[in-house]
């Protein structure tokens, strides 16, 4: 099993402590997870540094910036969904879950890890997308249940395109679950599971993921935008919103939308899996029809979109279909569930 990528929000440090903070964390090897420092706006979980905190009707918490004093900011713990924590020692008057040394490797370690268990629906939605996508060519249509020791962890439904999961099943029971096809007749899902979309449970997998499980095919065939993303569009990051204009217009290699979006090779490749996986791109034409071929105009009109030509029809190929089939229907992309399944539920 692969340790999720875990992102941390920094508040309050100013530009050394920040350089010293991603060091730190870079440094720390925990047990659970990996992680990175990114913008306060992507994170999972909230840093701020306690010198800089003050309470504020002793519900709020002003943070206060260094490096833009005229430009405090106030956060309200119980009104947001991501865990707050705090560097030690702690602010007064603030009796804080979580805290963490930065100053001491181990003890910022053992944080990390204390983190990753205030993130556990996320790492567990992780290592069951992991699973997912690694038996992508063995699954069909239909329900699966998930046992492990006897109890039932989750229930993966790609008929509906959508997952159940036990609220107390750990990230390692999911990897290690073992898979059963089920009847129609059983999927019901077990009360008290979470349910959520296969497209929401995949970004999370797919966009944290270092492995790369983009479908060998993608290399030399046309790509194709399959349908708008149904996730919300603050989780979509420039670098994919480019690649869905680009593809808006007409279909592209890889190698075509390297040279027009000039994106790293290894970003590339990130980015096209993340929406591969949560049925936004198809490398066959045929899904187009099955799925919502409504195309966002304000997508083309994203930076960098002068290189790429309108085209009235997303569905004429630039290579053979035999080509095309051969490449479909060969080895590990050939059989893959998010090539073939009709999204059928969710066509306007």
């Amino acid at each position: 099993m692969e340790l999720p990528l875990l992102r941390l929000g920094l508040l309050g440090f100013d530009a050394d402590q920040v350089h010293q903070a991603v060091e730190q964390v870079s440094r720390a090897a925990t047990s659970s997870s990996r992680w990175e420092i990114v913008p306060f706006e992507d994170a999972d979980i909230w840093l701020l540094y306690s010198p800089q905190v003050s309470l504020v009707d002793n519900r709020g918490l002003r943070v206060d910036n260094p490096d833009t004093p005229q430009s405090p900011l106030t956060i309200y713990p119980q009104q947001t969904s991501r865990p707050v924590a705090f560097t030690q020692p702690l602010p007064p008057a603030i009796d804080a879950v979580l805290s963490i040394a930065l100053h001491d490797s181990y003890a910022c370690a053992q944080a990390l890890n204390q983190f990753a268990k205030a993130l556990r629906s996320l790492c567990a939605h992780y290592a069951l997308g992991e699973q997912i996508a690694a038996r992508q060519s063995d699954v069909v249509e239909g329900a699966y249940h998930l046992h492990f020791e006897g109890r039932m962890v989750a229930m993966v439904d790609l008929a509906r395109w959508q997952v159940a999961l036990s609220p107390d099943a750990p990230p390692l029971e999911l990897g290690l679950a073992s898979w059963r096809h089920r009847p129609d007749e059983a999927r019901h899902y077990p009360p008290g599971f979470e349910v959520l979309s296969l497209e929401r449970l995949m970004w999370v997998y797919a966009s944290r993921t270092s492995t790369n499980r983009l479908p060998e095919a993608f290399q030399t065939v046309p790509i194709h935008l399959r349908r708008l993303s149904v996730l919300p569009q603050s989780w979509l990051h420039n670098d994919h919103l480019s690649l869905i204009a680009h593809l808006s217009h007409q279909p592209c290699t890889m190698a075509t939308l390297a040279r027009q979006t000039r994106l790293p090779l290894k970003r590339l490749s990130a980015c096209l899996s993340a929406l591969y996986y949560t049925g936004t791109v198809t490398l066959d034409p045929r899904a187009i029809k099955r799925g919502d071929r409504r195309i966002h105009t304000g997508y083309g009109d994203l930076p960098g979109e002068d290189s790429a030509q309108p085209s009235s029809d997303l569905g004429p190929l630039s290579v053979p279909p035999s080509h095309l089939h051969s490449h479909l229907h060969s080895g590990h992309s050939g059989q893959s569930v998010f090539d073939t399944h009709s999204f059928k539920s969710l066509q306007a």
